[in-house]
């Protein structure tokens, strides 16, 4: 059981809240903010809001937002079986280099049968060169690949079905984290330089297929900063992101 101890009359909180912008007010990180898509619209409608600015899109049926489950705001995104997800085209301003990065989001997922995608930054299906991340669920695990598609580290029993989670991805000064509700769960060191304009996919593989089955909400993709800071345990927000 974790301890708290008293000082001068206050509580200090073991759990140090997720970095700056983690949750409404302002975002004093906003500048190196790449992509960030809160999922907040109307129910059954198909428009990805970026607040950069970015074109998203998707293609086919049963990819909307959704009242059905909702973390902040009145809709999330859902997938309900499409291949295709939530998509970027690949653009300059996803090329994150040598730099530190986080990505981030919060999930609701209802089924770990089927291998799915939450994140996709590969250049292809292939990886690339200059590839970045991707995240592939593997029954209850999480699995993280740069590059070639080359396994780097793996977030044992970190999915849980019908609860909204969050998660991030953060890399602070080579060492790049895969974190669940502010927990690290999984590391490797990473001086990749990330060099390729690469696309992002949400909720499916950039090559299309595995299906996120349930729903995203408030995707934000931070370059040249590091939201954790390298320190575990944090406090995942408790508001939508910042959209300045």
């Amino acid at each position: 059981m974790m301890m708290r101890r008293r000082q001068r009359g206050f509580f200090l909180n073991p759990y140090r809240y997720g970095g700056g912008g983690g949750g409404g007010g302002s975002d004093p990180q906003f500048s190196y903010v790449k992509a960030l898509l809160r999922f907040d619209g109307t129910d059954g409608t198909t428009v990805w809001t970026d607040a950069k600015g970015h074109t998203f899109y998707h293609s086919g049926a049963n990819m909307t937002l959704s009242n059905g489950q909702v973390k902040f705001g009145s809709t999330s995104a859902r997938n309900n079986g499409n291949v295709n997800g939530v998509r970027c085209d690949a653009h300059a301003d996803y090329q994150a280099g040598t730099n530190d990065f986080t990505f981030e989001w919060w999930q609701y997922i209802t089924s770990t049968a089927s291998a799915f995608v939450p994140v996709d930054m590969r250049q292809n299906s292939s990886g690339g060169s200059g590839g970045s991340i991707l995240i592939l669920s593997s029954g209850t695990n999480y699995q993280v690949y740069n590059g070639s598609n080359s396994l780097r580290t793996t977030a044992t029993a970190c999915l849980t079905t019908n609860v909204w989670q969050f998660y991030r991805v953060d890399r602070y000064s080579g060492t790049t984290t895969i974190s669940k509700d502010g927990v690290s769960f999984a590391s490797f060191s990473d001086s990749s330089n990330y060099t390729a304009n690469t696309p992002i996919a949400l909720m499916s593989a950039i090559q299309t297929g595995y299906a996120m089955p349930g729903y995203m909400s408030n995707f934000r993709f931070t370059i040249g900063y590091s939201r954790a800071q390298g320190s575990y345990p944090f406090t995942p927000p408790n508001a939508a992101f910042p959209l300045s």
